[in-house]
C-alpha cells in the first residue's frame, strides 16, 4: 500500500506538468533531493520516478520553448563554468580508468546539470525564486525535523541517517546537506508574512539544526560553527543575531550526551584517529594521480584498489576521496579541480557583488538577504565538503542555479525601477496680489 501511495504522489502532477513546465522542475527536484521513493519496500523503491518525471518535464519545456513561452537561457559566468565542468567531467570520463564505472556516474552527473538548465529556464521572476527555495529547503528540511524529534526522543544517543542508497543516506551526507539548506530555511522564516508559516520555517531551522549536530559529524560541526559565525558577522541587527546564536548553541550542548564531546574532541588529535589519517592517505593519492594526469585524473570511480596501489602511500587503506576537492583532483585531474573551485569562488563572489550593490536600495533589501543565506549555504558546502566526498552532490548545483536566478531577478527589478516613470511635480503657482493702489 505504501508503494502506490507514493507512486501516487509522485506522478500525480505529470497532467499538469505538460501545460506547467515549472512544476516539473519543481516536482523533479524534489524527488531528486528528498528521495521519497526511498521509504518503499516494494517496486516503488527502484521505479525510475526521476527519470519519468523528467522526461515530462524536458518534452513540456521544449513544447514550452517552440511556443516560445520560456525565457532565454542566462548567459552569465556561473553558466559558462558550468559547461566547463561538464565538459572537464566528459574527458576524463572518456580517458577514465575505469570506463565500466565511469559512465554511469558521468550520466548522473549530465542529469543534474540538465535539470539545472531548465531551472534556469523557467525560474526567472522572483516568486518562482521563491518557490525554488523553498521546495529545496524543505525538501531537506524534513529529515531535519525527523533527526531533531528522534534526537529528542532518545537523548541524542544515536546517530541520524537519512534515506539509502542517496546522496545523503550516510550521517555525514545527510548532515552537510542540512548544513546547506539552513541558512535558506532561516530566510525564509524572515521574509513570511503569514504567522504560522513563519513559525514553521523557524521551528524547521531548529530542528535541523539539532539534527545536524547530532550526526556526530566533525566536518558538520565546523561548518556550523563557521556558518554561525559568519552569519553573526553579516546580520543586519547583529545583536539579535549573537543572542540567537548563542541562545541556540546553549540549548543545543544542554541536550547532547557526554560522547559527542569526546567524538568532537579527536578533531584535534587527528593523528591518533585512524579516521582522519585515511583521509589524509586518500589526499596524498588524489594529489598523485593529478599529477601524473593533469588533464583528465583517474576519471568517476578513480577512488578504488588498483589505483591506490599505485599511487597512494598506503595503499592497504582504501578511501573515497572524502573532500570535495580532493575528489574533483583525483577523479578529474588539475582541469577539472579547477573549474569546480572556481565555480564555487565564483557565485561566493556573485553574492557578495550583489550585497555591495544593493546596499541602499531599500526596495531590493529582500535581495540583499537572499544573497547573504546562499553565501552562507555555499560557505557550509565548502567547509563541509572539505571533509566529504559530495562534489557531485545535486544541491550544490540548485545552488549554483540560484544565485544566477538571483542575479537575473535583481537585474531584472533593477531595470523596471529604472523604466517607471517619475511622479512629475509642479512648482505652486506664485499668488500674484493685486496691485495696491498708490496713494497721493
Amino acid at each position: 500500500m505504501r508503494d502506490y501511495l507514493i507512486l501516487a504522489l509522485i506522478l500525480a502532477p505529470l497532467p499538469f506538468i505538460l501545460s506547467r513546465p515549472h512544476l516539473g522542475v519543481l516536482v523533479w527536484m524534489w524527488v531528486s533531493l528528498m528521495n521519497p521513493h526511498r521509504y518503499a519496500w516494494g517496486m516503488a523503491y527502484n521505479f525510475p520516478v526521476a527519470a519519468v518525471v523528467g522526461g515530462v518535464t524536458l518534452a513540456a519545456i521544449a513544447i514550452a520553448a517552440f511556443n516560445k513561452n520560456t525565457d532565454r537561457f542566462p548567459a552569465e559566468r556561473e553558466t559558462w563554468l558550468l559547461l566547463l565542468l561538464w565538459l572537464a567531467f566528459t574527458l576524463s570520463t572518456l580517458f577514465a580508468f575505469n570506463p565500466t564505472a565511469a559512465w554511469p556516474d558521468w550520466s548522473l552527473m549530465s542529469k543534474t546539470l540538465l535539470l539545472c538548465a531548465a531551472t534556469l529556464m523557467m525560474f526567472q521572476s522572483r516568486k518562482r525564486l521563491m518557490v525554488l527555495l523553498a521546495v529545496m529547503a524543505v525538501s531537506i528540511g524534513v529529515y531535519g525535523v525527523k533527526g531533531g524529534l528522534f534526537g529528542l526522543a532518545t537523548g541524542g544517543q544515536y546517530i541520524v541517517f537519512g534515506p539509502r542508497e542517496s546522496f545523503i543516506g550516510d550521517n555525514n551526507s545527510l548532515a552537510l546537506a542540512e548544513l546547506m539548506v539552513l541558512p535558506i530555511l532561516i530566510y525564509l522564516g524572515q521574509t513570511m508574512t503569514h504567522r504560522y508559516v513563519k513559525l514553521g520555517f523557524y521551528g524547521m531551522a531548529g530542528m535541523t539544526t539539532l539534527s545536524i549536530v547530532l550526526s556526530y559529524s566533525r566536518g558538520a560541526f565546523l561548518a556550523l560553527a563557521a556558518m554561525a559565525m559568519l552569519y553573526m558577522f553579516r546580520a543586519s541587527n547583529k545583536m539579535v543575531a549573537v543572542l540567537c546564536t548563542t541562545l541556540g548553541l546553549v540549548a543545543v550542548l544542554i541536550m547532547i550526551p557526554d560522547h559527542w564531546f569526546e567524538r568532537m574532541w579527536t578533531i584535534a588529535d587527528y593523528e591518533k584517529d585512524a579516521s582522519a589519517m585515511s583521509r589524509i592517505n586518500g589526499y596524498i593519492f588524489a594529489y598523485r594521480l593529478a599529477s601524473d594526469f593533469p588533464l583528465t585524473g583517474g576519471g568517476f570511480g578513480a577512488f578504488n584498489r588498483d589505483l591506490f596501489f599505485l599511487y597512494a602511500p598506503h595503499p592497504e587503506i582504501v578511501y573515497d576521496g572524502h573532500s570535495i576537492f580532493f575528489q574533483t583532483m583525483g577523479e578529474h585531474g588539475f582541469l577539472g579541480f579547477g573549474i569546480f573551485t572556481a565555480l564555487l569562488v565564483s557565485a561566493l563572489l556573485t553574492l557578495q557583488k550583489l550585497r555591495r550593490g544593493l546596499k541602499s536600495i531599500e526596495e531590493m533589501r529582500w535581495a540583499r538577504e537572499c544573497a547573504t543565506m546562499l553565501q552562507l549555504s555555499l560557505v557550509g558546502y565548502a567547509v563541509g565538503g572539505a571533509f566529504q566526498p559530495l562534489a557531485y552532490f545535486d544541491l550544490f548545483y540548485y545552488l549554483i542555479a540560484a544565485v544566477v536566478l538571483l542575479k537575473v531577478v535583481v537585474r531584472r527589478e533593477l531595470a523596471a525601477q529604472e523604466e517607471t516613470p517619475q511622479p512629475s511635480f509642479r512648482p505652486a503657482a506664485v499668488r500674484q496680489e493685486a496691485p495696491q493702489p498708490v496713494g497721493r
